[in-house]
């Protein structure tokens, strides 16, 4: 199952970009990962790392990067367990005013093990989307205009 949400952030979409995403340090926003591990590339399609879990069976979820457009957005995904377990991510900045940016946060989990995880805690994937949305509109308020 999907979850999407969507926030209004007082800061323009280049801002939103650089402070949340363009030196992939997705643990300031990201709840539920430490940290990227085995990067390589930086924000561009192709590229390739790992979430490093705080929590759960898989520590380590390898992940790829496509669709990247900057400033627009990115979508991301990856497989674990042989495949049981898959999930995608997008997030989308769109200009709502020049001092004022959407930012849409999308993710699902998939294939035997993510689609169980899904329904035995569906609360999961929402509070994880809604707390990273909430920690992207943070640092991107916080980021000081340049």
């Amino acid at each position: 199952m999907e979850e999407v949400r969507c926030l209004t952030v007082n800061a323009p979409r280049r801002r939103v970009w650089a402070a949340c995403f363009s030196h992939m340090h997705w643990e300031r926003w990201d709840p539920d990962i430490s940290g990227l591990a085995d990067l390589r590339g930086g924000l561009e399609d192709g590229s390739t790392f790992s979430f490093v879990m705080k929590k759960g069976p898989v520590r380590r979820i390898p992940c790829v990067l496509s669709r990247v457009k900057e400033p627009e957005g990115f979508s991301f995904g990856g497989r674990a367990a042989g495949g049981l377990f898959q999930f995608c991510g997008t997030i989308l900045l769109s200009e709502e005013s020049p001092h004022t940016t959407q930012i849409k946060y999308s993710f699902s989990m998939s294939g035997c093990l993510g689609s169980l995880a899904s329904k035995l805690d569906p609360t999961a994937v929402i509070g994880g989307v809604e707390q990273g949305l909430a920690n992207m509109k943070s640092l991107a308020e916080a980021s000081p205009s340049k």
